[in-house]
């Protein structure tokens, strides 16, 4: 009799080891899946933060409340990007893919947005959001009063809002909810009696800064610059060479490709007034390019802005 009752209770136990186990690998895959899922946002709070969960399984349509200044709250999205959050301030999770994510700043500050993986959307409840793909971001929503968005450094900023599309460097970007027009960047005027010329860079290049923007002509020493000073044509740059062709980089938006004879006229600000060489647009020099690309080339990288057309 005792010996059948060591055998029922070793084999009970096998049974139990058997289930802690079988639940100790669920429990694992339950976690490393919701750790590598795409559409998981991770949500760490201090202070008074009340989160409105969404659907069973999905960060998508999560609610983010805080209540006064000394509130904190910072999304981590599972390609690595970071959106910090300062209170009073209320934040949606509108979208979380594999080809881009989208919050709705409803109001409050988003003191830093570090996006180092697919593009990240800033949206607004007004006509106003930011679209930033590797790069660090700033963005503010007053209720009806003012919306403010601002690039802190990296490679893609861009506002769409107020009617216009606009990419932005360092300076901020505001939107006068009380008189809704939008405020761009002062453009700087260029030095009085200052001719411009090509700085030298190593490796046979040279670069200008007309604006805010860097132009970059490589083989420097087959370039010609000069200045034009009329409205809408600030310099030329045309290319000399015998051969092959000559580059222009017109900040990090457009490489444009000279024939020997080839020019191109800048304004003031560096925009692109006159060429008629071959571009590769990473960015449009004047309009909108088709929303046809998915947000992970950066090149039209607002995910929604297909529906706003």
């Amino acid at each position: 009799m005792n010996t059948m009752k060591q055998v029922g209770a070793r084999n009970a136990a096998r049974v139990l080891r058997t289930l802690v186990g079988a639940l100790a690998i669920g429990l694992s895959v339950s976690a490393t899946n919701a750790a590598t899922d795409p559409a998981h946002v991770d949500v760490r709070t201090t202070g008074s933060v009340r989160v409105q969960p969404a659907k069973a399984g999905s960060s998508i349509g999560q609610v983010i409340r805080l209540a006064d200044d000394r509130a904190r709250a910072t999304l981590e999205f599972s390609d690595g990007s970071t959106v910090q959050i300062v209170g009073p301030a209320v934040v949606q999770i509108v979208d979380v893919s594999a080809t881009g994510h989208r919050i709705q700043l409803v109001e409050g500050v988003v003191s830093e947005a570090r996006v180092r993986g697919v593009a990240l959307e800033i949206q607004t409840p007004y006509d106003a959001s930011l679209v930033l793909q590797n790069a660090t971001g700033f963005a503010r929503v007053v209720g009806r009063d003012r919306v403010t968005f601002q690039r802190r450094d990296g490679d893609y900023a861009r506002v769409h809002g107020g009617g216009v599309a606009y990419d932005l460097k360092t300076s901020p970007w505001s939107l006068n909810l009380r008189q809704p027009t939008a405020t761009s960047p002062a453009q700087p005027s260029p030095a009085a009696g200052r001719p411009r010329s090509l700085v030298a860079m190593p490796n046979d290049r040279a670069g200008i800064l007309l604006g805010e923007r860097v132009i970059v002509v490589e083989p420097a020493s087959q370039f010609k610059l000069t200045e034009l000073n009329a409205p809408g044509a600030a310099v030329r740059l045309c290319y000399q060479g015998k051969d092959d062709f000559g580059v222009v980089y017109v900040g990090t938006d457009t490489v444009l490709f000279l024939a020997p004879g080839e020019c191109v006229v800048f304004d003031q600000y560096g925009n692109v007034t006159s060429f008629d060489g071959i571009s590769h647009m990473y960015h449009p020099l004047s309009e909108e390019l088709p929303y046809e690309e998915s947000v992970e080339s950066a090149a039209d990288a607002s995910i929604s802005r297909s529906s706003r057309r």
